[in-house]
């Protein structure tokens, strides 16, 4: 009897284990890599753009460095370039436009502003014409949290990244101006279950697609993407080959809000992601942050949408941001200040 007793026990234990695991997916070997042309777009003008999104026959950039406007419209119909979000902290302007999203369906810009902390919607038809006049101002999440990356999700709301109580990210309601789901998971650690404080240092972006019904999120500090299922409340985490997780030091600053330090080992994982229904699309660095360039990578990582890699795109260039438009090509950002184009 007692040896019946130990073999269930083992295989209870054995199942635990397996239960455990089964939501991480260890991505020992990728792909061999494939070396890729990236048509070059004549668009004159751009002036260090760092984050690209496909809106549309519309490609909106951040301008990085201008003292007067922070957004970048490119036309790809008409081939023309004009530039929107006055610098400021008057009506309809701002000063850190550095996440951008659109609603579905009703296909309105969201301009997040971290460092004024709220957010601005422009109607997507009216970004190049009188995008100053439509601007609609809508406050933070909640007063003292402070958000980071968003993504359009559906019936017009946001995903949100945001240190909002114990969440990785909230469903914010745009209408509403209120928090509607908290979606709390911890990110996957050799530390187990990780407090608020240190769950900043896994920050990333994200990206929603609605036939999945599923996120991305690509963590900057970590060799990790985590895929979300809102069907099955269910979290994947993708670990790549160099297993790395952040090395930074969290803190809190004199005003409440939490802080990370880079240290000589911090290295840099995804620094941007996309998506369509078909794949997840990462730029990955893999560089310590005291290396040059390190926000750059030149190896675009293709997953499934069941964390599965499938691709491996080299690049001859440094690029910072990428996108996927309706179909298929890639757009993105490179060093030299260049909008290029992948073809399907």
């Amino acid at each position: 009897m007692r040896k019946y007793y130990l073999v269930i026990l083992m295989f209870l234990v054995l199942q635990a284990c397996s239960t455990k695991n089964e939501n991480i997916l260890f991505v020992k070997d990728l792909p061999r890599a494939e070396h890729i042309e990236m048509e070059v777009l004549d668009v004159p003008g751009l002036y260090h753009p760092t984050r690209l999104y496909c809106f549309g026959d519309k490609i909106l950039m951040k301008d990085d460095r201008s003292t007067e406007c922070q957004m970048y419209i490119y036309d790809t119909r008409a081939e023309k370039l004009t530039r929107a979000l006055r610098k400021g902290r008057g009506p309809g302007e701002t000063i850190g436009a550095f996440y951008f999203a659109m609603t579905e369906p009703d296909s309105v810009v969201v301009v997040n502003d971290i460092t004024l902390v709220n957010m601005l919607e422009i109607p997507l038809d009216s970004l190049d014409k009188d995008w100053y006049i439509s601007t609609r101002h809508t406050s933070s999440l909640i007063s003292g949290v402070h958000s980071s990356a968003i993504c359009g999700y559906e019936d017009n709301s946001l995903l949100v990244m945001a240190s909002y109580e114990d969440s990785r990210f909230v469903v914010y309601d745009l209408k509403d101006t209120s928090v509607v789901r908290k979606v709390c998971y911890s990110p996957d650690t050799e530390q187990g279950k990780l407090d608020r404080l240190v769950m900043t240092s896994y920050d990333g972006v994200i990206k929603y697609n609605s036939r999945h019904k599923k996120s991305v999120i690509a963590c900057r500090f970590a060799d990790q993407l985590e895929i979300y299922d809102f069907v099955n409340d269910t979290v994947q985490f993708v670990k790549g080959p160099a297993l790395f997780e952040p090395e930074c030091e969290t803190f809190i600053t004199k005003y409440g809000l939490a802080g990370r330090t880079i240290t000589d080992d911090t290295r840099k994982g995804y620094i941007d992601v996309c998506c369509d229904d078909r794949y997840i699309y990462t730029i990955y660095s893999g560089r310590l942050c005291t290396e040059d360039h390190s926000s750059y990578g030149r190896e675009i990582r293709i997953f499934d949408w069941k964390g599965r890699p499938k691709k491996v795109l080299q690049t001859d260039v440094d690029i910072i941001a990428l996108d996927v438009d309706s179909n298929g090509d890639l757009y993105c950002l490179t060093l030299d200040d260049h909008l290029v184009r992948i073809k399907d």
